[in-house]
């Protein structure tokens, strides 16, 4: 079975680079942007829409008066630390989905998830291979 395809080497041809954004909704704006820096380091690029810059894409935030988190859908993000940053997680009394904590297989990828204050889930996500020079 081969390996999950690693994005940072995008076959020449394709069509989409990556994905440009994802879309979540608050009840409270200002809440929100501040778990996103606390926990990923975002930052906050515009006001009206709305935008966070996560990494090299961006997360839009939408405010509902009661948001919809679903039960699964998700997006995902890649962390070049994963010690570190599960280390960050905990120290910021971060809870992790239950079934969901931190694990890492055999052939070194890593993974999590956890809730942003509105229910939204996130999938956070280290491939070793992925990051080794």
């Amino acid at each position: 079975m081969p390996g999950e395809r690693n994005p940072f080497s995008t076959p020449n041809g394709s069509r989409v680079a990556c994905i440009q954004h994802a879309n979540v909704e608050t009840s409270n704006v200002a809440r929100t942007q501040e778990w996103y820096k606390r926990v990923f380091d975002a930052e906050w690029t515009e006001e009206n829409p709305r935008f966070l810059r996560l990494g090299s894409s961006e997360l839009h935030i939408h405010q509902e008066a009661h948001p919809n988190a679903h039960k699964t859908n998700h997006f995902a993000v890649e962390v070049l630390d994963w010690e570190g940053m599960v280390d960050h997680l905990k120290r910021e009394k971060i809870t992790f989905e239950k079934g969901r904590e931190p694990k890492t297989n055999p052939n070194g990828k890593s993974v999590c998830f956890v809730r942003d204050p509105d229910g939204n889930l996130i999938e956070i996500m280290h491939h070793a291979a992925w990051h080794r020079d």
